[in-house]
């Protein structure tokens, strides 16, 4: 009897040994991506990393292996020092990353439904930040002190987020998670140098960015990644936080204004 417990007790122990050991080899692997930034870091070689720190350089040429970074679909090696780069040079250096791409990575750019948008007029397209929907509005302003709108938005890739107006911008967002799939992701957006009066009909456009694209939405539908360079279609809705964005600064302006003449008449009275 006392054998039989003996080789139970092996088998248990053996059991839970490998169920660890899959665990700890599943959680590695889920932990094995790596942030925007830190693609940025290791796909640009040292001398180009400089560059783009100082805003010498965009990351335009190095987007595609920035993607496959945040997808886990490169493995990257441990990078080699690397001389400066001289400002002669215009090819882009060796990097130390070695590509692995799946069949399905290397046909993307080769779809014509691009998320986001009703065009095949530029393959660019899929490289771009953008949002696809704004959920989960609301007022949320600190009383006498600053107009706030806060709200939660699913994009991809973007960093920056601004409102721009025909006479004003808003504040701009920086987005903390920058990933190809950002799901309620939080947001807020404030005056800025907008003021009482600001209306819905004096906006321009949406202006989304990260390192490597800026790109710009107008509420019909139009999008650019010039100004005035603007083609059709994008499929976001701005309607809603742009009358939210519009309520909440008129507002705040409104009290702010009528509970600072109140104080200053019954500050006069009293005197």
């Amino acid at each position: 009897m006392a054998i039989y417990k003996k080789s139970y007790l092996r088998v248990f122990l053996l059991t839970l040994i490998l169920l660890l050991l899959s665990s700890c080899s599943e959680s590695s692997s889920e932990t094995n991506l790596y942030s925007y930034d830190e693609c940025i870091n290791l796909v640009l070689s040292p001398g180009d990393y400089e560059k783009w720190l100082n805003d010498e350089i965009n990351l335009s040429r190095y987007e595609e292996l920035i993607n496959l970074c945040l997808k886990g679909e490169i493995n990257i090696t441990e990078k080699k020092p690397v001389e400066k780069v001289d400002d002669e040079n215009t090819e882009t250096p060796s990097t130390s990353v070695e590509t692995s791409v799946t069949e399905n990575s290397i046909n993307s750019n080769n779809i014509v439904t691009i998320k986001g948008f009703d065009t095949d007029s530029n393959e660019e397209i899929g490289k771009w930040p953008m949002v696809y929907l704004f959920n989960n509005l609301e007022d949320n302003s600190i009383k006498h002190e600053q107009d706030k709108i806060s709200g939660t938005f699913n994009g991809t890739k973007v960093k920056k987020l601004q409102l721009i107006f025909s006479n004003c911008r808003s504040t701009i967002h920086n987005v903390e998670n920058i990933t190809l799939d950002q799901s309620s992701e939080e947001f807020n957006l404030s005056s800025n140098s907008c003021r009482k009066g600001t209306d819905v009909k004096d906006f321009r456009y949406l202006q989304i960015s990260n390192d490597a694209y800026r790109v710009n939405l107008k509420a019909n539908g139009e999008f650019s990644r010039r100004t005035n360079n603007f083609e059709c279609c994008h499929l976001l809705d701005m309607d809603e936080l742009l009358q939210s964005f519009v309520d909440t600064l008129n507002l705040f302006f409104t009290t702010t204004t009528t509970t600072t003449t109140t104080t200053t008449t019954t500050t006069t009275t009293t005197t």
